[in-house]
C-alpha cells in the first residue's frame, strides 16, 4: 500500500513542476505574432497544454476472458467494472477521475450523453455501433494521477478495433498486457504481441493474471520462464499477479489476513512497474513528444513563409535586372539617330541640287561709258551672259505636294516620328515578368480564383499586405514606359513638324535670297563692271544657305552628336526606371528582411 501512496505522492508535486509550458506558451505566442492561427492548430497548442499536466495514460490489453476487468477493478482498488465490458462492447473506454461515479458516452457525430454504469453490459448492438468511446469517472485518488484505457484489442474481428488500439498505443504513456497464466503463450497471441506491441518494448508490461490457480511458487515461476521465452524481445518486464486476492484483500475484516492475501497478490510489482519506470519515461518521453508536436507545428509554419522567401528572392533578381537596356540595342539605336542625320544632310544635299539646277543663263545688255581719244565721253553696249532664277516656277516645283522630292522628304518626316517607339515596345513589360513569377510562386493558388485569399491569409499580415499590392509594381513601371512614350512620340512629332515647317520657309528664304542676290550682282554690276562682278551662285553657296535656313547645327545636336535623341532616351529610360526599381527593391529588401527576422526565430525555437 506505501508503495502505491509513495507513488501518487511524488506524481502529484512533479505535475506542477513541468518547463515545457513555458515552451509552449512562447511558441504559440512567436507563432500567433506573425500568423493567423487557425482553430486546429490553436487546438494542438491547447491539447499540448492540457497534457503536460495531464495524468499518466496507461493502456490495459488483452485478449477476449484475459481478466482486464478484474485486473483494472484490482488496480483501482473497488470493483466498479463490470465483467465483460470488452466483449460487450468493442469500444475504448478511458477510465479517469471524477468527483462521481458516472459513465459518459460519446457518440460518432458529436454528441454525448450520460447513462448508469451498467449499460456497459447492456449495451444494445444497434446502439453500440453508433458508440465512438466511453469514458467511466470515479473518485479515486489513484485516477488523479492514471488514466487507464480499456480497450477492444486485436482479436476482434472489426478492423476498425486494431485501427483505434494500434493509434492508442502510440499516444499512452504505458501498455499492460493481461494474459492467463495458465493459457499463456499461445501462437495467436503471439502473433498479435510480434505484430503489434514489440515496437514499444520500453513502456510495456505483461502481466499474467490468475497466478492463484497454480499450485505453488514453482508452477509459478515456471510460467514466468515460459512466457519469457515465448515473449522475448515484446516486454520489458513480465510479472505473476492475482488480481482476484488484490480484490478479496479488500474484503478481509482480519487486517493481517488482508494484508498477506495482498501481498500474495503481488499487485504491488505493477504500481513499482508504474513508479520506477513509466513515471520517469513519460515525463522523458512527454518532451520528447511535446517538442516534436512543436517542432512540427513551427516546420508548418516556416515553410509557409521559407517558400515565398525562396520566390521573393527571385523576384529581387528580377527587379535588379529590370532597367539594365541591351547595350548592342543602345548602339543599334544610336546608329539609327545618326542615320537619320545623315539622310537629313542627303535630302538637302538633293534640294540643293534641285535648286541649282533651276538656276539659267540669260543674256544681258549692259552699258559702259568710255571717253574716245578726243577725250569726248561715249556710250558702249554690249552683251552678258547672267545667272537668274525663276523663282515662282523654281517655288511651285519644290513646294508642291505630289513632287517627288517632298514625298521623299515626308518619308525623313515618318522616319522621325517613328524613332524609338519599337525600341521602347520591345523593351519587357514587368508586368509579364511579374505574371509569370507569380505563376511560379503562388502554383495551386493563382490571383483570381478562389484559393488566393486563403493561401495570403496564411502569410504573415506584412507579406500579405504586400503580396495583395504587387500589381502596383507592374503598374509603376507601365506608367513610366508610358510618360516615357508619350514623351519621346511629343519629341519626335515636334521635330518632324518643326523640320516641316523649316524645310518650307527655309526652301522659299533660299530662293528669295538667291533671287535676290542674282539682282543686286546685276544692278552693282551695271554700275560699275570693274569693281563689282556679277554674282555667281554655286552648289555650296547654295548648301550652306539651306543649312543656315533650316538650322542644321540644332538637327545635329538632336541626331548626331554625343546628347542625340537616341542616347538621351537610353538614359531617360534607364534613370527613370533604376528610380522605380530601386523604391521597390526597398521595399522588397525590407519585407525580406524581416521575413529573415522570423524565419530566424522560428529556426531558434526547431533547434
Amino acid at each position: 500500500m506505501s508503495i502505491l501512496q509513495d507513488f501518487i505522492a511524488q506524481f502529484s508535486a512533479l505535475r506542477y513542476q513541468n518547463p515545457l509550458a513555458q515552451k509552449i506558451l512562447a511558441t504559440r505566442a512567436l507563432l500567433s505574432q506573425h500568423f493567423a492561427l487557425d482553430s486546429a492548430d490553436m487546438s494542438k497548442f491547447d491539447k499540448l497544454l492540457s497534457e503536460l499536466n495531464a495524468p499518466l495514460k496507461v493502456a490495459v490489453i488483452g485478449q477476449f476472458s484475459s481478466g482486464k476487468s478484474t485486473f483494472l477493478n484490482a488496480l483501482l482498488g473497488e470493483e466498479i467494472l463490470p465483467s465483460g465490458i470488452i466483449p460487450l462492447t468493442s469500444k475504448v473506454c478511458e477510465i479517469g477521475y471524477g468527483e462521481n461515479l458516472h459513465l459518459e458516452i460519446f457518440y460518432k457525430d458529436g454528441t454525448h450523453s450520460f447513462a448508469p454504469l451498467d449499460f456497459l453490459e447492456r449495451a444494445d448492438p444497434l446502439i453500440n455501433a453508433q458508440i465512438s468511446h466511453y469514458k467511466l469517472f470515479a473518485p479515486l485518488p489513484l485516477l488523479q494521477e492514471i488514466t487507464f484505457l480499456d480497450t477492444p484489442g486485436f482479436n476482434s474481428q472489426n478492423q476498425e478495433d486494431t485501427e483505434v488500439s494500434n493509434a492508442i498505443l502510440q499516444e499512452v504513456d504505458g501498455i499492460i498486457w493481461v494474459s492467463l497464466i495458465d493459457n499463456v503463450g499461445k501462437n495467436s497471441e503471439r502473433e498479435i504481441l510480434y505484430n503489434h506491441i514489440r515496437h514499444y518494448r520500453a513502456k510495456s508490461l505483461c502481466v499474467l493474471n490468475q497466478k492463484d490457480r497454480l499450485k505453488n511458487a514453482a508452477e509459478i515461476e515456471t510460467s514466468l520462464n515460459y512466457a519469457r521465452e515465448a515473449f522475448s524481445g515484446i516486454f520489458e518486464e513480465i510479472i505473476a499477479i492475482s488480481a482476484k486476492n488484490a480484490l478479496s484483500a479488500k474484503t478481509q475484516s482480519n487486517s493481517q489476513r488482508a494484508q498477506q492475501f495482498y501481498e500474495d497478490s503481488a499487485i504491488v510489482e505493477v504500481f513499482e512497474f508504474l513508479h520506477t519506470h513509466l513515471m520517469p519515461q513519460k515525463a522523458q518521453n512527454k518532451e520528447h513528444r511535446t517538442l516534436y508536436a512543436l517542432r512540427a507545428l513551427v516546420l508548418k509554419y516556416y515553410r509557409r513563409l521559407h517558400i515565398p522567401q525562396i520566390y521573393l528572392r527571385r523576384l529581387e533578381g528580377i527587379l535588379e535586372g529590370y532597367g539594365a537596356l541591351d547595350s548592342m540595342q543602345a548602339q543599334a539605336l544610336n546608329a539609327q539617330s545618326q542615320q537619320l542625320f545623315s539622310l537629313l544632310e542627303s535630302r538637302l544635299l538633293t534640294l540643293t541640287q534641285q535648286i541649282f539646277s533651276e538656276i539659267t543663263r540669260v543674256t544681258m545688255t549692259f552699258s559702259k561709258s568710255a571717253k574716245n581719244a578726243l577725250g569726248l565721253k561715249t556710250t558702249q553696249m554690249y552683251e552678258k551672259e547672267v545667272y537668274v532664277l525663276p523663282l515662282d516656277s523654281v517655288l511651285n516645283a519644290l513646294q508642291r505636294q505630289d513632287s517627288p522630292l517632298i514625298a521623299e522628304w515626308h518619308k525623313l518626316f515618318l522616319a522621325l516620328k517613328q524613332f524609338g517607339a519599337e525600341f521602347v515596345r520591345e523593351i519587357p513589360s514587368f508586368g509579364e515578368l511579374l505574371q509569370e513569377w507569380e505563376k511560379q510562386a503562388l502554383g495551386t493558388h493563382p490571383r483570381g480564383t478562389p484559393l488566393f485569399l486563403p493561401y495570403v491569409l496564411s502569410l504573415p499580415v506584412h507579406l500579405q499586405e504586400w503580396l495583395v499590392q504587387t500589381h502596383t509594381i507592374a503598374l509603376d513601371f507601365s506608367s513610366v514606359m508610358d510618360r516615357i512614350s508619350s514623351s519621346l512620340h511629343s519629341r519626335t512629332h515636334e521635330l518632324a513638324q518643326l523640320l516641316d515647317k523649316t524645310l518650307k520657309n527655309a526652301i522659299k528664304l533660299v530662293c528669295l535670297e538667291l533671287d535676290s542676290k542674282i539682282a543686286k550682282g546685276v544692278q552693282a554690276y551695271q554700275k560699275d563692271s570693274e569693281r563689282f562682278p556679277l554674282y555667281e551662285p554655286s552648289m555650296e553657296n547654295i548648301r550652306d544657305m539651306l543649312q543656315n535656313a533650316i538650322g542644321l547645327e540644332y538637327y545635329q545636336e538632336r541626331l548626331f552628336l554625343h546628347n542625340n535623341i537616341a542616347k538621351a532616351l537610353v538614359r531617360e529610360i534607364e534613370s527613370t526606371l533604376a528610380s522605380v526599381r530601386e523604391e521597390h527593391l526597398e521595399r522588397l529588401r525590407a519585407l525580406m528582411a524581416r521575413n529573415d527576422e522570423i524565419l530566424g526565430a522560428l529556426k531558434l525555437v526547431m533547434k
